[in-house]
């Protein structure tokens, strides 16, 4: 049985780190999807099959087939069977947003928080949460307050 973990703690645990895919390529790349990690331009979209090697940042995955360059990067190298050991599950919602909900967004393709107004959420097929609001689709949102108004300035979502 696999352990369950949050996608935050998923990200938290593999943030920075480097893996040999072997045969499991698929698997692994479908795993981080599933923890809101994705390709910078190709999204969740299975590709790069005959890659080695992937490497985890904090929201984005990148690529090599150059064994050098794997081994001397300076990620911690995890193993695919580490990666495919979780089972990530959704955490309840922390707020109760109303439609025009002053918020801050958050977007998977970056870091930066944005100032907008909460529409809907909406889960994908693939389990993801997306919030719909006025100008933009985000990953996270929290309440725009006096307290969450420091996160404009800052990109790390630890900071929550």
């Amino acid at each position: 049985m696999k352990e369950k973990i949050t996608k935050e703690e998923f990200r938290k645990k593999f943030v920075r780190t480097r893996v040999y895919v072997g045969d499991e390529s698929k698997a692994i790349q479908e795993q981080l999807f599933k923890a809101d990690i994705e390709w910078e331009t190709n999204g969740k979209m299975v590709i790069h099959m005959d890659m080695p090697f992937l490497f985890i940042n904090s929201t984005y995955i990148t690529i090599s087939n150059n064994m050098e360059v794997f081994r001397s990067h300076w990620a911690k190298e995890v193993t695919a069977d580490e990666i495919l050991s979780y089972e990530i599950v959704d955490c309840e919602p922390k707020y109760d947003f109303k439609h025009f909900d002053k918020v801050l967004g958050q977007a998977s393709y970056d870091n930066l928080w944005h100032i907008d107004f909460y529409e809907r959420t909406e889960k994908l097929e693939d389990g993801t949460v997306k919030y719909r609001c006025m100008c933009d689709t985000y990953s996270k949102i929290v309440p725009y307050n006096e307290e969450t108004e420091k996160l404009l300035e800052i990109e790390n979502t630890e900071q929550l």
